[in-house]
Parts: C-alpha cells; sequence; structure tokens
C-alpha cells in the first residue's frame, strides 16, 4: 500500500496519512483554512482559540412569545438526547469483570442513526455534534465510573445548551449607522435572526465578532443556552422590565429571571510577538495585592487594592452561611429543600462577585504588560498574607487567560508552578452538563 504523505504549508512538516472521499486525512491538531494546510503548532502560532459570550436583544422576523416556545422545545430535546447518549455509551461500553488487570479500549459505538430515529425534531447536525461531545466526556470520565466507581455518569440538567456547527449558522452586521450584530441559527425546524446586545460594555466581543465577518478570524461552534440574571433588566418601555428575560422556576421551585445568551467559540489571530521584549516581574506582597517589578528589580507600579480586603470578609460570610445551609439539610429536606432557590441565588452571586474582581486585577496586569510590550510575565503569587482567603489559583489562572491572546507568555515562579498543575483546567470554560 503506497504511504500518502500530508505536508504543512508553513513549515513544510510532513506526516503520513490515509487518503478518503473528502481527501487526505488530516492528523491529529492539524486544520484546514481554505487551501493551506496547517500543524498543530503553526495553527496554534497563528490562532488562539476564545469564547465570545453575548446576551440575544431580540429575535428579528418573530416574537419573543414564539422564539421562547422553540427554545423550550430546543432544550427539552436536547437534553434528553444528551442523557440518552449517556446512558447507552455507559450500556454498551465493558465491565469491570473479576480477574482484568487494566481496563480494555473503549469499543466503537455508533449512535447516530438510532438518535435521529428517536429524536427527529433536532437537526442532524446537532444531533452529530452532541454525539461527539457526549462521547468525548465519556471517555474522559469512564475510568472512574467503570474501573474505580467514584464518579456518575456526566448527565445533563434543563436547559441543556444546543450546539450548533460552524457551517450552519452565520453572522452578519448590518450596513446602518448602529452596526448591529445578527446571527442567523437553525433551531425547532426553522431559523432564526437574533439581534445581540452590543452596548460599549461589549467592546472586545464586538471587535472579535467583527473579525469573524471580515475573515480573519475562523468560527467555530455556535451554542444557545440561558444563564440566571442578576437582576431585572429595566430597559423596556416606561422602565419596565426588558422582554428579552425569561421568568421561570428554578430548581427549588421559586420564581427566578434568565436571559439567553449565544457562545460563539472561535479561532481568533494571535497579535504580533515580534516587537515584544523584557519580562515583567509581578509579585504578591504582605502590604498590596501586587507589585510589579522589571528586570533590574525596581518597582513599577503597586496594586494596593485594600478595597479587595472585603474579599475576605465576604468569603468567610458566604462560607458560614453555605454551612448553615448543609446544616438544615435534613432528611425532612430531601431531596430538594425549600430553601434551595435561596442558596442557588446566594452562590450564583458570590461567583460573580468573585469573577468580577478577578478579572478586574488580571486586566490591570496583563493591560500594563500589553502596553509596554513586554513579552513575558513571572508570576510568583507565595506571599499571600495580604489576603489568605483568596482564589489564588483563579487569580493566577485569568492572568494566564488574558495575556494569551495578546501574545504574552506566562512563567510561574515558586509556589505557582506547582499548585498550578493541580488547577490546570481553564477557569474561563464553563461545565453546563
Amino acid at each position: 500500500m503506497t504511504d500518502h504523505i500530508i505536508r504543512c504549508s508553513s513549515c513544510w512538516d510532513e506526516h503520513k496519512t490515509t487518503p478518503t472521499k473528502r481527501g487526505l486525512r488530516l492528523p491529529r491538531g492539524w486544520k484546514r483554512h481554505g487551501d493551506a494546510v496547517l500543524c498543530r503548532q503553526c495553527w496554534q502560532a497563528r490562532y488562539v482559540l476564545r469564547a465570545i459570550t453575548m446576551r440575544v436583544a431580540k429575535p428579528l422576523d418573530a416574537t419573543w412569545a414564539e422564539f421562547r416556545a422553540a427554545l423550550r422545545d430546543a432544550w427539552s430535546d436536547q437534553t434528553r438526547l444528551w442523557n440518552w447518549l449517556v446512558d447507552e455509551l455507559y450500556a454498551r461500553d465493558v465491565r469491570r469483570e473479576p480477574g482484568m488487570e487494566k481496563l480494555p479500549p473503549m469499543p466503537t459505538i455508533y449512535l447516530y442513526p438510532e438518535a435521529r430515529e428517536r429524536f427527529p425534531a433536532i437537526s442532524s447536525v446537532t444531533v452529530a455534534a452532541t454525539e461527539q461531545q457526549a462521547k468525548l466526556k465519556w471517555k474522559a470520565r469512564r475510568y472512574k465510573v467503570l474501573w474505580l466507581s467514584d464518579e456518575h455518569l456526566p448527565r445533563a440538567k434543563y436547559p441543556a445548551p444546543v450546539p450548533i456547527p460552524a457551517a450552519n449558522w452565520s453572522l452578519e452586521i448590518t450596513d446602518d449607522d448602529r452596526r448591529d450584530l445578527i446571527v442567523s441559527v437553525p433551531l425547532a425546524g426553522q431559523r432564526w435572526r437574533l439581534r445581540l446586545v452590543a452596548g460599549p460594555r461589549y467592546k472586545r466581543q464586538r471587535r472579535s465578532l467583527e473579525a469573524i465577518a471580515r475573515g480573519d478570524a475562523i468560527p467555530a461552534e455556535l451554542s444557545i443556552y440561558r444563564r440566571r440574571a442578576g437582576g431585572p433588566d429595566r430597559s423596556g418601555r416606561n422602565g419596565q422590565q426588558s422582554s428579552r428575560q425569561i421568568t421561570e422556576r428554578d430548581a427549588g421551585g421559586q420564581r427566578a429571571l434568565w436571559e439567553v445568551v449565544v457562545k460563539i467559540v472561535a479561532w481568533l489571530p494571535r497579535r504580533d510577538e515580534q516587537k515584544r521584549h523584557g519580562t515583567l516581574f509581578v509579585k504578591t506582597d504582605s502590604d498590596s495585592l501586587l507589585v510589579a517589578l522589571n528586570e533590574k528589580d525596581e518597582r513599577l507600579w503597586i496594586e494596593h487594592a485594600d478595597h479587595i480586603r472585603r474579599i475576605r470578609g465576604a468569603i468567610l460570610h458566604h462560607t458560614r452561611r453555605l454551612n448553615r445551609f448543609s446544616d438544615d439539610t435534613k432528611a425532612e429536606q430531601r431531596p430538594v429543600p425549600r430553601f434551595a432557590s435561596r442558596r442557588i441565588a446566594m452562590v450564583g452571586k458570590q461567583h460573580r462577585r468573585m469573577r468580577s474582581w478577578i478579572s478586574e486585577i488580571a486586566a490591570h496586569v496583563v493591560g500594563y504588560a500589553d502596553r509596554r510590550r513586554f513579552a513575558e510575565i513571572a508570576y510568583d503569587d507565595r506571599d499571600r498574607r495580604f489576603v489568605n482567603s483568596f482564589p489564588w489559583d483563579q487569580l493566577r489562572q485569568a492572568i494566564i487567560n488574558a495575556a494569551e491572546p495578546k501574545g504574552i507568555s506566562v512563567r510561574l515562579v515558586g509556589a505557582s508552578v506547582d499548585e498550578a498543575q493541580k488547577t490546570s483546567e481553564p477557569l474561563a470554560e464553563e461545565d453546563n452538563q
């Protein structure tokens, strides 16, 4: 049999491959963009994978009532599809038997035809994308479920996000003065045009979406889901609640406000790194949150962040309330306690507060490094006397995530290296399953 060779268009690296009906099969990590074929190293040197999340302002050519009805049907079908796929993968996989020394490889399981027959209302592309996601999730967890029996099946709760591959959604920007962002997505058997909220606070997201519209960025998957609103949106007529928010009951049976969100995953072009040079040394201090030094050990700036000291009180208060809720969850309060909605709202508020603080600090650090054209940030958080009860691992990961799109590398110093290996999952990803 003749060996087929595929060659990178940038570095001319060669790799053996097999032919398919559409051409040569790309090796793992290789990407094809237009006529160019790039290896993993060249692709990651040019692009960075990022998620752009924006709220839906209103559906065009339809009312909110019609769109909400379609969303409820789509989310319900998607939740049932995910759970059915996970159940079938578990049922058709191997079992640990006496005498086994290691877990056998996962058998080949093809569920697409059965899924299409069982869920005809879901589009074929969504079924295929969901099957691939379920297989990846199951492969990552099957050892702990089948062999160790210390984890449960990766089940989904309503509403499960609806994934839409890149080839089945489109983005357009209107030519008028408003320059509205409009996405077109297939949902519940028809196509919907959705206008996205794009005010001044969405400058970064807007730049990314404009890069997709120009063709500079490469779009990937789009997903539609909902998230809990922080409070009523009074942007409606005469100060009334906006129609973009959904009022539904949560897990505790209490009414809550939700907003429809579109998450667009895309490969964004990296910024030019040729003009960057030098290292910015950032470390924690006993009298301030962060101190920035240059290579001569001279102080460049100090992030006192005295207002952040109240984080300690907020964390302690939040932990105390969670412990009290746990004490109140007795046998008579199961399976869902009466105060479940209050606990969910409290946890969500605390998460949003911490995420806001951490994002603010990370933006200050990376913004200064970007403005001064530093090529590297050396981060050291061993001294934690300023605020003991603080999620330092999340701050570290937020700085890494903010620096990567700008082409700035982050080098961990001291104890940060060992702790980063323990908490290596990205902070920005949300597990909605």
